[in-house]
């Protein structure tokens, strides 16, 4: 049922764990009584405003933790803008996701849209 992708990403997750420290963004996604959940946690650089590291914790299928892995990597490098125009899409062709494992990119969509909102609010308040 899983590609070779979701498999390596599922046993040998590149981006799991935690941050910490003053820089760290977190987002959560998705509801354990649904079946999934992605906590993120982004730093941003704040003289070059990138993404500079990622990880994730999760619950959920194989599918869903490689996908969040595979976000994480996709987000390191990313300004506000590129995020902002960032398609998810890329990570279900990327996987080889089945049809029915497709709810796992909806959670990487959401995630990503409350990073954004993170990240504007965090600009908002140094700046006040």
């Amino acid at each position: 049922m899983y590609s070779d992708a979701v498999r390596t990403r599922f046993m040998q997750p590149q981006f799991a764990g935690s941050l910490s420290g003053e820089a760290v963004l977190r987002v959560t996604v998705g509801a354990q009584e649904q079946g999934a959940v992605i906590a993120l946690d982004v730093v941003v650089d704040a003289i070059e405003p990138r993404i500079t590291a990622a990880r994730f914790k999760a619950y959920g299928c194989g599918a869903c933790i490689a996908t969040a892995d595979y976000l994480c990597e996709s987000l390191i490098g990313l300004s506000q803008d590129q995020l902002e125009h960032m398609d998810t899409q890329n990570i279900a062709s990327a996987l080889e996701l089945a049809s029915v494992k497709l709810h796992c990119i909806w959670l990487a969509s959401e995630a990503v849209e409350q990073l954004l909102l993170a990240w504007r609010q965090a600009e908002a308040s140094l700046m006040h």
